[in-house]
């Protein structure tokens, strides 16, 4: 909320009248009350400062609401004096109130209308976006004025309080919203802005803000690293904004910490938009790697995220966790077994475990019945589960297992021999 403290040019009044004073023979305070509008927007004054004063005394209206309400108490001491009805500092009216002395009372001023004009009255927005070499702004012109406005937009430098002298954009006509891109910046510069309205009586400014550009050097993310094999990983990169300078090197880098250009690295062309390539790595399941893209041009080298390949897991494969213990989870299931004990017959889930290679690893096995509730719980996220029940390791008694049926989660025990159920191998992280 704004208040008003000055109206210029103010051509005419419309002073809702002083009611008329009743003929009392004591002096008093006398309550006057009304509401101040601006004729060109028909929208009150937010944050009025009403005044009356005869000469030298003045009484300030004590304003009771935001929609341009005042209410004031005028201690009338003199009849036949002029009293004059003021916004601010400006004199927009001039009443004589004609009255003998007389007791308290509340008198209705009605509706003072201004009508006038004067430069437009505008706000400067924040400014987004921001890019070495642009950014976005604009502001809002909240008061024609009287007139119409003929220009609006942001002038920007890198002084304080910039004019339309300076660089600036013209955004259109009228009151409103605009939005303005704010152009010809310098990398890692700071910048002052202001919002502007043109009609004819003037150029008015808003409020300053300020912003530093970003710095010359491309942006670029890392968009996926995916092990393929033990030996070879899969990345994608994308240069999503050259920077200040056009990119003239782009590629992934890698090492087993975060990496740079200084290191290992592939070259995959210049200019932007998205890359890829596949690296050829020694044994993922030996270290941890790093990889990340990057994009070079005159102000230096950018890089994307650090996306590091986990080498207990290289392959991202889901996982659980019970008592501290994490297990990595095949992301398919086995097939339909027997539950089995020590039989080397393949038939029996635990055979079928200890005999599946799969993603480089040969240490698969049945889960334990607390590891397969896991498992139930997080089946939408794992995925692969079908409504069916799944084998555990755990035996209640001889020769029979625990299992879960994944349509409702139930839990029972059956003879390892009788029914051929699923199964879901896991292995220790």
């Amino acid at each position: 909320m704004k208040r008003l403290f000055t109206i210029v040019g103010l051509a005419a009044i419309i002073l809702g009248g002083f009611n008329s004073c009743e003929d009392l023979t004591s002096g008093g305070v006398a309550t006057y009350y009304g509401t101040v509008f601006d004729e060109n927007t028909d929208l009150p004054f937010e944050g009025v400062d009403v005044k009356v004063t005869n000469g030298d005394r003045i009484q300030t209206a004590t304003q009771t609401n935001t929609d341009g309400y005042f209410s004031l108490e005028v201690r009338l001491q003199e009849i036949n004096q002029d009293y004059y009805i003021l916004i601010g500092n400006s004199r927009i009216g001039t009443k004589r109130i004609e009255f003998p002395g007389f007791g308290n009372g509340r008198y209705d001023l009605g509706i003072i209308t201004i009508k006038g004009s004067s430069v437009p009255t505008v706000e400067t927005a924040e400014v987004t976006n921001i890019k070495s070499k642009m950014a976005t702004g604009g502001g809002k012109v909240t008061r024609s004025g009287g007139f119409s406005v003929t220009k609006r937009g942001v002038c920007w430098n890198t002084s304080q309080y910039p004019t339309v002298t300076n660089d600036h954009t013209e955004d259109g006509t009228g009151a409103g919203e605009f939005f303005s891109n704010i152009g010809n910046l310098q990398p890692n510069t700071t910048y002052y802005v202001r919002a502007y309205a043109e009609n004819e009586k003037g150029v008015s400014y808003g409020n300053q803000v300020t912003f530093k550009s970003a710095s010359g050097v491309p942006t670029v993310t890392t968009t996926m690293v995916r092990v393929d094999n033990q030996a070879t990983v899969f990345c994608e990169g994308n240069v999503t904004d050259e920077g200040y300078s056009p990119v003239t090197a782009r590629g992934i880098c890698w090492g087993t910490s975060t990496p740079n250009i200084n290191g290992k690295k592939t070259s995959e062309g210049d200019g932007t938009g998205g890359f890829s390539t596949s690296i050829t790595v020694t044994n993922v399941h030996t270290q941890n790697l790093y990889f990340r893209a990057y994009a070079t041009n005159e102000s230096g080298t950018a890089y994307g995220e650090a996306i590091m390949i986990d080498h207990r897991n290289p392959y991202k494969l889901p996982m659980v966790e019970d008592q501290n213990v994490k297990y990595i989870v095949l992301p398919y299931d086995l097939g339909n077994f027997y539950a089995g004990s020590s039989s080397t017959n393949t038939s029996y889930a635990r055979t079928a475990c200890n005999n599946l290679v799969a993603y480089d690893w040969n240490d698969w096995e049945v889960p334990t019945i607390a590891v397969l509730e896991l498992l139930y719980k997080e089946k939408s996220t794992i995925g692969g589960f079908t409504n069916q029940k799944y084998w555990s390791n755990s035996e209640p008694i001889s020769y029979y297992y625990y299992w879960i049926d994944f349509s409702n989660g139930t839990k029972g025990s059956t003879y390892c021999n009788d029914f051929k159920y699923s199964v879901r191998p896991v292995r220790k992280y």
